[in-house]
């Protein structure tokens, strides 16, 4: 831990050289992967990192330097080198709600401890495992790994005092694997009485080979696609998230650049991103910048309402951050992320919107190829799903490329189901892997493209 006196003093060395803001980071995680295949448990293998990040903003210049030697020598060595770097405060707008001389402290704690409960969660999943073997057969093979993290967080900013966290994370990733069948499961537990339901239900969901009749290849042409609800979920997270993170929306390129308040999608749209939202993998108390989290309108009926804002590139536009400052760990520099990213639920019946569908494609699930998030063009592969012709579910189909744009894609958008669900994962970026959720309904998207996979 940094002492808060240091800290002061820091801080006065470097607002006297022009920062308009500095912070400290400190974090100590300890990660823990507990592996089992076929109800059998392997040796835990655990990881531990520890350090600090000392970042900088003088208006122009946005500094971070890490280190894990946390001697008071060490860290006065790089304040005071990042203090040469800092250019002079004349004239320099100051920081919105920029309070240094009262620290104040909070302590945060995570709602649920997960690692108290690291044993019997195993004993459990192990059980489950050995009756899935026995129910699904010698050919299956049911892999899980369990995965603790336990991680404690102090944040000393000049702008929302000194914040004191710990983090406890838990996340199941089940895969079963029958030759070329293979289901891949991310659960995380809610709460943990509804650990063994929960696992039953989502993470042991096997499958042998189709039992029907062999997918035909996907067809080409301009279909009606109507996606499941939960099947692309991070669907949106890629197309729709990403490029409205401040830093890629304001790129000269960027599609949704000068778009607030502007049309960029059909009524029935409202994309919303909340890290408030109970029991999802990407629900935080403040962001690594000590900001409280909230829910973030993105999209309402159609409209672009903002974007997703760090401190820095808020200051830089007008802005204040809403709450989605996020990094791995202390080595890594925070930006705007997502939290739990989702299309909000309409009014339609999954059924009623089937039904409608005259000549369309069924999918149950992608699999992502390639996501621009500034210009949003994206490139995603069609897993597996089925025709739907008159209204109907017809034969099965796997493979099949779809080329398009998000802007397109959001226009396109005439249904949307009262459904909605959510999928845990990761998110892979600048500032490091993050847990998130992405939420959605079963919608429909009409004339989209749709190519062979080849």
């Amino acid at each position: 831990m940094i002492p808060e006196a240091l800290f002061r003093t820091f801080l006065h060395d470097m607002k006297n050289n022009g920062a308009l803001f500095f912070e400290m980071y400190f974090d100590e995680t300890v990660t823990a992967f507990t592996d089992m295949l076929n109800g059998q448990v392997f040796p835990d293998k655990a990881e531990a990192t520890r350090g600090v990040s000392l970042r900088a903003f003088d208006g122009e210049n946005h500094l971070c330097v890490t280190t894990e030697d946390l001697t008071d020598e060490n860290l006065r060595a790089l304040v005071w080198e990042m203090a040469r770097q800092l250019s002079p405060a004349n004239n320099k707008k100051p920081l919105p709600f920029d309070a240094p001389e009262n620290i104040g402290a909070v302590t945060l704690n995570s709602a649920y401890d997960w690692n108290r409960y690291h044993e019997s969660i195993i004993r459990r999943i192990s059980a489950e495992q050995a009756q899935a073997k026995e129910t699904f057969g010698e050919d299956i093979q049911v892999k899980t790994r369990c995965y603790f993290q336990n991680q404690k967080v102090q944040l000393l900013s000049s702008r929302n005092g000194a914040m004191y966290d710990t983090r406890s994370r838990c996340c199941i990733r089940t895969e079963a694997v029958n030759g070329d069948a293979r289901v891949t499961n991310i659960l995380t537990p809610v709460s943990y009485d509804d650990l063994k339901s929960a696992i039953r239900k989502n993470g042991l969901v096997c499958k042998s080979r189709n039992s029907g009749p062999d997918p035909i290849p996907c067809p080409e042409g301009c279909f009606d696609l109507v996606l499941l609800s939960g099947s692309s979920s991070l669907f949106f997270h890629e197309c729709c998230g990403h490029p409205l993170e401040i830093y890629n929306a304001m790129r000269p390129d960027a599609i949704f650049r000068d778009k607030i308040g502007r049309k960029v999608a059909s009524d029935c749209v409202s994309l919303y991103d909340s890290g408030v939202r109970e029991g999802l993998w990407g629900s935080i108390s403040v962001d690594d910048e000590g900001n409280p989290a909230r829910e973030t309108v993105l999209i309402r009926n159609g409209v672009l309402e903002g974007y997703l804002t760090d401190l820095v590139e808020g200051y830089r536009y007008g802005m204040e951050p809403t709450g989605n400052t996020r990094r791995q760990y202390y080595k890594k520099a925070p930006t705007a992320r997502m939290t739990n990213t989702y299309l909000a639920g309409g009014w339609c019946r999954e059924n009623d919107i089937i039904r409608s569908t005259k000549n369309g494609l069924l999918i149950r699930s992608f699999s992502f190829g390639n996501v621009n998030p500034v210009t949003g063009d994206f490139t995603v592969r069609i897993t597996s799903g089925n025709l739907i012709r008159n209204g109907a579910i017809e034969e099965p189909f796997r493979g099949g490329v779809i080329r398009a744009n998000a802007l397109e894609v959001l226009s396109s958008i005439d249904r949307v189901a009262d459904n909605l669900s959510f999928t845990n994962g990761f998110c892979h970026a600048a500032s490091g892997r993050i847990t998130v959720s992405g939420g959605q309904p079963t919608v429909r998207i009409t004339g989209v493209p749709v190519f062979a996979d080849n």
